[in-house]
């Protein structure tokens, strides 16, 4: 189920051969990573019928071509032409194992002749599609900011923010399993809360939320009791400027840390135990930041903060540091202005990379080795308003997930920055989407998404599924 990329694989088609892809003699495998014990998502044995795409420099017409995971391969059909690199598919059934397992994905051909692999071959569900769960907000016009399990029941929570006369309010909704949020718990800060987000910034193992409010010159601390409830506790003074916070461990001693950001830098605080915070002065950024993730870019276990600035057309990344927290940033100087951001590993490499809107839809950014990045595609969306990037179809890649005006799009990334061809998801709503939130909400092991429909006063959990 992982994509294999490969520059040029020549596959050698010997008159009535059946042979399996190889990489340097040794047989290339297509792991099915999916738990046995979840039968209703994904790529799983136990004969589900699944589609083999793989992507060629095209067949002549003069050979009859298959592919199959075990057993008799299956005919492929063509759904492209040479403009999107000859995709074939060939649907079969996976075979029958006790539990998950590697299958080797084979080809067979009558004819003579040669093609050339052009980005691997992948597995995946000859049906997937989006499926939402709608329920009503506690308040109106809802914005979907965080996702945590606040109540550690091992299902995680959604937490809101809303428009208008709540403005005021962060709202949690708790999971009650099986796709529904039947209680809810609220908060309220002193002024309006334009980010929110949740942690351990305490140390006691119960997450709790932090409330920009630049109303207030305020970020606001929420502690919770580890049962949905929470409790006002401090918090520290910001900028009445300030616009966006993220929060994560930037200097690695286990509790989480905050900053909050305005126009020329960061406001960086330590977090200690027992609620207080430590002030670690400003890190100088560009004069219009307009989107932050928080994300360990570096793999050395801190979190670090990547902030995009669309007037100097720069993303920055600010690396966490045990002693000050955040270090002074590294730049990319970008060709476009960028808006929102989101962190993660896209490509086979170890380093994580970025995804940045742009004019028309979103740039792809990989991480170079000395931590500048490279544009390596842009994917075209209409009105993009959030970006998240995750393994969505637990192919091991990232993947693109988007709320794009009324409709959540999911893309699939095929494993070097760009995205699998016809393997588009996509969920149209009667009304404008709000907020974008990752977790696994149903427990399967897979990647869902909370997104809020603020005109419709209603918030839903997005899943891919079997058809």
């Amino acid at each position: 189920m992982r994509a294999f990329a490969t520059a040029a694989l020549a596959i050698a088609m010997a008159s009535g051969c059946a042979d399996a892809f190889h990489v340097d003699e040794e047989t290339v495998r297509a792991p099915l990573l999916v738990k046995c014990a979840e039968p209703s998502r994904g790529v799983k044995t136990g004969g589900e019928t699944v589609r083999i795409y793989f992507q060629s420099s095209g067949f002549d017409g003069t050979r009859t071509v298959g592919a199959g995971i075990g057993g008799e391969p299956a005919p492929v059909v063509s759904i492209g032409g040479p403009f999107c690199g000859w995709l074939w598919y060939a649907e079969v059934s996976t075979p029958v194992f006790d539990c998950t397992g590697p299958a080797d994905v084979s080809i067979s051909a009558a004819g003579i002749g040669e093609a050339v692999l052009l980005d691997g071959f992948f597995v995946y569900p000859a049906g997937q599609v989006l499926v939402s769960s709608g329920f009503p907000s506690p308040r109106p016009s809802p914005r979907a900011a965080f996702a945590c399990d606040v109540n550690l029941d091992g299902l995680p929570d959604i937490g809101l923010l809303y428009s208008g006369a709540w403005q005021d309010r962060i709202g949690v909704l708790l999971n009650g399993g099986s796709s529904s949020f039947p209680q809810s718990s609220e908060m309220t800060a002193p002024s309006q809360a334009v980010q929110a987000g949740c942690g351990d910034f305490d140390g006691d193992g119960r997450p709790d939320v932090l409330a920009l409010c630049p109303g207030s010159a305020a970020a606001v601390l929420f502690l919770g009791d580890g049962a949905g409830g929470f409790a006002a506790a401090g918090g520290f003074a910001v900028s009445a400027q300030a616009a966006l916070a993220a929060v994560g461990d930037f200097d690695g001693d286990g509790l989480d840390d905050a900053a909050a950001i305005g126009p020329g830098g960061a406001d960086v605080f330590l977090a200690r135990p027992g609620g207080s915070f430590s002030a670690c002065g400003n890190r100088a950024l560009g004069p219009g930041p307009a989107a932050c993730a928080a994300f360990d870019m570096n793999s050395d276990g801190r979190v670090d903060l990547l902030v995009a600035d669309p007037a100097e057309q720069s993303l920055s990344v600010l690396l966490g540091d045990p002693v000050q927290g955040l270090l002074p940033r590294n730049t990319t100087a970008l060709p476009f202005p960028p808006g929102f951001a989101a962190a993660g590993r896209i490509d086979m490499d170890p380093r994580p990379d970025a995804a940045l809107a742009c004019p028309g839809g979103t740039a792809v950014l990989l991480q170079n080795q000395d931590g500048t990045f490279g544009i390596a595609a842009a994917l075209p969306f209409a009105a993009p308003s959030s970006i998240a990037i995750a393994d969505f179809n637990g192919d091991g890649t990232g993947d693109f997930t988007v709320a794009d005006g009324f409709v959540f799009s999911v893309r699939m990334g095929n494993g070097g920055g760009g995205i699998k061809p016809a393997l588009n998801l996509d969920l149209a709503f009667p009304g404008a989407l709000s907020g974008l939130a990752l977790a696994d909400f149903d427990g399967d092991g897979f990647m869902d998404a909370a997104l809020a429909e603020p005109a419709a006063d209603k918030v839903h959990v997005c899943r891919g599924v079997p058809q």
